[in-house]
């Protein structure tokens, strides 16, 4: 099977050359041709650090730390990427570089050779317009596009205005081309074209380092389109962050003022109502206050017992006749015990008692001493009912002063829960809204600090710079694509050739093609066909001797060419067959040669007279159809279609026949 593929490569090779050969040179020359001729292509590059951001707003609280865990506010790189791959910045870079106007001049030169300053605004259209020399004048002719069809003339290194386009030419000097094109495009697609020739990539995974590329044909323009980008890039990431440092700085400050304004609010508040209420420290002022009721209720009690025990004295003084048994049980009140002179009292009425208890029994109520002792017992109760009596009264005062003071004290507990709760939730606001101005306060400072702090922290590693030399054309390796395209080509257009060609190449088509098999291969070489082998011419006079008996034979040429002409002279030189005698005893050639296109009367001839017809194929020429055409004509004429002879070109083809 290998052998058959290579054997089969090496017959289409052999004979689609020259068609191979010309696809490979032409191709070949295109692509070498396009890689030469073409316009260089440059490019420039920077590299630039990215340093850390400031802190993102608020993630010292609670709250949006978890949102910054939970990567909510994204990874500052990525958005320095997409930063780079914006619209804005794409505009920006546009109106610096004006890439909305572009320049179509010979190879060579570029728009810092023919112009001195260019600039456009952001409504230019898709105009072409036409720029000349002529003499120290410039002449702009619009050629297509445009609403004004007016040419525009002045001198050159004056200031020309042309569709939304202010240009300033150069003089014309030796070796300028004398004509050139400038053709605008609106400014949105120059800005969208930017966004996808601008290539912005990491250099490494784990580097805060990028890389800005751009391609272009004009050097000068290339390194200005990075640099642009670079500048831009750095400003509108200066300005993003102060901006939205700025607006946080202001919404808190904003609060600050707020907060400090409800926190002196609270303080007024809680003052007021400690003012009102006297609270200060609400704990110690309820346990000194039920400390104090609870002493008055013990006065009150005691006062009242004292007035009670006062009361009965002076009512059994009144209805008994013992004076000191009346008043002693004013001993067990301490009240009255502490009293000096009432105990005194009590204790000299308690001794005269017991004298004129012992004078009453030794002597009669007429005795001076006994009546002595019961004047002085008259007087001494007297005194004490006196006493007592002012006692009683100081004592009901006394009582009725406890129990004001109180109801004060109990009117003064009654309102201190409700003090004391109101005070607490107003400690409390007090508490939120100093929390509050402080967490505020600490807030804005560190906003105003990282405001203070927000800057394009970029560093720029490579500035802005063009290649010593173009990425294209590589010449290289561009002519080296240019062959390989072109081998490929060449092979691949060998093979459409060889299998659009609908010629006989082997014996089995012609087989399947007649439906009898080949039986020998005549060799032309040139103009001097040969038989290729006598064994050959053996086998063609055995076929037609098999089949009509004698050695006379037709040639049938299916090519209608000169192939039978050729195969009958190769078997008379190679003796193959026999002349045969006519009646008037002439020789005449036993090989009879018809043409295809005769097919009718000659083949009908053929088959009265019983001869054998071999049809003669001319290999690479004759085609599948015409064989079929051939051997249909010949079957309906009833001839006998006995075998074919194949005619190849060389001895080349005609090894490869039986493959």
């Amino acid at each position: 099977m290998r052998y058959g593929f290579v054997e089969s490569w090496r017959q289409r090779l052999r004979r689609r050359w020259l068609a191979g050969m010309l696809l490979f040179l032409a191709v070949a020359g295109v692509g070498s041709a396009l890689v030469l001729l073409s316009h260089p292509v440059y490019r420039a590059e920077a590299r630039l650090r990215l340093g850390d951001p400031p802190p993102m707003s608020g993630m010292t609280s609670p709250g949006m730390g978890l949102f910054g865990l939970l990567g909510i506010g994204g990874d500052p790189f990525s958005n320095d990427l997409e930063l780079l791959a914006s619209r804005t910045l794409a505009e920006r870079v546009v109106d610096d570089a004006v890439l909305h106007v572009r320049l179509d001049a010979p190879r060579g030169w570029h728009r810092d050779s023919l112009l001195t300053s260019l600039r456009a605004g952001r409504a230019t259209q898709r105009v072409t317009f036409s720029v000349a020399w002529t003499g120290a004048d410039v002449v702009i002719t619009p050629e297509s596009g445009g609403n004004d069809p007016r040419p525009v003339r002045g001198p050159a290194g004056s200031a020309l205005h042309f569709g939304d386009v202010t240009a300033v030419f150069r003089p014309w000097r030796e070796g300028m081309p004398r004509r050139i094109e400038l053709s605008t495009v609106p400014h949105g697609q120059a800005a969208r074209e930017l966004g996808e020739q601008l290539a912005v990539e990491r250099t490494r995974r784990d580097a805060n380092v990028i890389r800005v590329q751009y391609d272009g044909g004009d050097p000068r323009l290339t390194r200005d389109v990075v640099a642009a980008a670079v500048e831009h890039f750095i400003t509108l990431r200066t300005q993003l962050m102060q901006r939205e440092s700025g607006v946080t700085v202001d919404s808190l400050r904003g609060v600050a003022e707020r907060t400090q304004q409800e926190l002196v609010a609270a303080e007024t508040s809680l003052e007021a109502l400690q003012r009102t209420t006297g609270l200060i420290a609400p704990e110690a002022q309820a346990e000194v206050s039920v400390e104090r009721y609870a002493e008055l209720i013990g006065q009150l009690e005691t006062a009242r017992m004292e007035l009670g025990a006062l009361t009965q004295a002076l009512a059994r003084s009144a209805a008994s006749d013992d004076a000191a048994g009346s008043w002693a049980a004013l001993l067990a009140y301490p009240r009255f015990l502490a009293n000096t002179t009432v105990g005194e009292m009590l204790t000299t009425l308690t001794e005269l008692e017991q004298r004129r208890r012992e004078l009453a029994r030794r002597r009669t109520q007429d005795n001076a001493e006994l009546r002595s002792v019961t004047e002085q017992i008259s007087h001494l109760d007297r005194s004490l009912r006196t006493i007592a009596v002012d006692l009683a009264a100081g004592l009901a005062d006394e009582v009725d002063g406890l129990e004001r003071r109180a109801a004060a004290v109990r009117a003064d507990l009654a309102t201190v829960p409700a003090s004391t709760i109101e005070l607490g939730r107003r400690h409390r606001d007090l508490r939120i809204f100093t929390e509050m101005v402080v967490l505020t306060e600490q807030r804005l400072r560190q906003e105003e600090l990282r405001q203070a702090f927000t800057f394009a922290n970029v560093q720029v590693i490579d500035v802005p710079a063009v290649r010593d030399r173009p990425v294209w054309p590589r010449l290289k390796l561009g002519v080296a694509v240019a062959l390989l395209i072109a081998a490929g080509t060449a092979v691949f257009g060998m093979v459409v050739i060889d299998r659009a060609d609908g010629s006989v190449r082997t014996a089995a088509q012609v087989r399947d093609a007649l439906g009898t098999p080949a039986v020998a291969v005549v060799t032309a070489q040139g103009a001097a066909p040969a038989m290729p082998a006598e064994d050959a011419a053996a086998i063609i006079r055995r076929a037609a001797v098999e089949s009509s008996g004698s050695a006379r034979l037709v040639l049938v040429d299916a090519a209608g060419g000169r192939s039978a002409d050729l195969v009958a002279g190769a078997l008379e030189r190679a003796s193959a067959l026999d002349r045969e005698r006519d009646g008037d005893g002439l020789a005449r050639p036993c090989i009879e040669v018809l043409p295809a296109a005769a097919g009718g009367g000659a083949a009908a001839a053929a088959a009265a007279r019983r001869v054998p017809v071999f049809v003669v194929v001319e290999m690479g020429s004759t085609t599948v159809p015409a064989l079929e055409r051939t051997a249909g004509l010949l079957r309906q004429a009833g001839a006998d279609l006995t075998a074919a002879v194949l005619v190849c070109r060389s001895s080349a083809d005609a090894d490869g026949v039986w493959a």
